[in-house]
């Protein structure tokens, strides 16, 4: 092909398409702006580009011969377009941004995918989010999973319809109990206290209320998910709801051991007073081997839970081997299961569970830290 050159060095076409590709980002941008202006900037990354798309054909049409492409990124600091343009061994870059913006160049200290931390399928969570679960779950060894988990519920309320996510806004009695319950949990009784800890940790009451009535709506989808009668899921795992007051102690040795077991022959209620006895007469690096504890059939050791099964009484069970070791178990009392509200608390909870672990069948994982893996059907794996 014969071109004219310009005083630039472009040929008259490609100039045409460079000054073209400028005007009709500057209109997809207007678009843009004009249909997201609405949407929250976590949700940006997900908005669709197709009117962009529509906008660029007739562009790309009018300059097949450079094979114009359409590039773009939606971020939390600046949705961005770009157009390729392709001339023979060399791809020309346009760029249009706003001032309001960053423009994609000046972007490289901080990436916009550097805040971003896992991806649950097409849900991100950023690490400010993150920051605000490990805060709820610090208790919990396994913050991974709380990480996962709470991507998915996200995830999910993200996906309902705006009628339906409306029936889940918390009311004004649950905000002020969970608020109170924010108080207390970090010891923030005056106000004096609640505005030192606003102040320490770049806080302000704003951002605090929408966090809660946040978590809030989250509580209150999740319960809607539990459409099962609690009284059915009750009466199909009653037995596992059965209370026992315990103590156990677990014998050091063999010779130990066997001194307990003669011990407790005489003495069948005697561990307390076995363990205050070995307390007594212990040096300074004294173990306390002795557990004083109330639970139910399901949280019981399998060995522990077997016995209780076929024998649900109360009395010293058989010594039962445990690590190596023998642990003497000693039943004081059983409670018989009932449907009250700590119980029906725990069953919500199992339902809630066994709806996350459906949904991680299914859904894909990618961590955006480490090698950046991508785990497909619930793969939570280490990275």
């Amino acid at each position: 092909m014969t071109t004219n050159k310009t005083q630039n060095g472009l040929s008259i076409e490609l100039e045409k398409a460079v000054s073209e590709a400028v005007i009709v980002l500057k209109e997809i941008i207007e678009q843009d702006s004009k249909l997201n202006k609405n949407i929250p900037v976590e949700f940006l990354k997900s908005a669709n580009p197709k009117e962009a798309v529509k906008q660029f054909k007739n562009y790309q049409d009018r300059h097949k011969i450079f094979n114009p492409e359409l590039v773009w990124e939606y971020s939390s600091i600046g949705n961005h377009y770009q157009a390729l343009i392709f001339n023979e061994e060399e791809t020309i870059t346009v760029s249009v941004c706003p001032n309001y913006y960053i423009p994609w160049a000046l972007r490289n200290a901080t990436h916009p995918r550097e805040h971003d931390f896992v991806v649950v399928d097409d849900y991100i969570v950023r690490v400010s989010d993150v920051m605000d679960v490990i805060n709820e779950y610090l208790n919990d060894i396994r913050i991974r999973e709380a990480i996962v988990n709470h991507t998915i519920i996200r995830y999910h309320l993200s996906k309902i319809p705006q009628e339906e996510t409306e029936l889940h806004l918390p009311t004004e009695i649950q905000i002020q109990r969970d608020f109170d319950h924010w108080r207390l949990k970090r010891g923030l009784a005056t106000i004096d206290s609640y505005n030192e800890y606003l102040q320490a940790n770049g806080l302000t009451h704003q951002k605090v209320e929408m966090q809660i009535i946040d978590n809030r709506k989250q509580g209150n989808f999740l319960e809607s998910l539990c459409h099962s009668p609690i009284e059915d899921y009750y009466s199909e795992h009653k037995n596992e709801f059965i209370r026992y007051k315990m103590e156990s102690y677990i014998a050091q040795s063999a010779e130990e051991a066997k001194e307990l077991s003669e011990f407790l022959q005489t003495n069948p209620d005697g561990l307390c007073n076995w363990s205050r006895k070995q307390f007594l007469a212990a040096a300074e690096n004294f173990q306390n081997n002795y557990q004083l504890n109330t639970c139910r059939h399901y949280q019981l050791d399998a060995e522990v839970a077997e016995m209780l099964a076929a024998n649900p009484n109360t009395g010293l069970l058989p010594p039962i081997e445990m690590n190596g070791k023998l642990t003497f178990v000693n039943i004081l009392e059983i409670t018989p299961s009932s449907l009250d509200q700590q119980t029906e608390s725990i069953i919500r909870q199992r339902q809630i569970t066994e709806w996350i672990n459906e949904k991680k069948k299914t859904c894909s994982i990618q961590w955006l830290w480490g090698d950046k893996d991508i785990f497909p059907n619930q793969n939570i794996q280490e990275v």
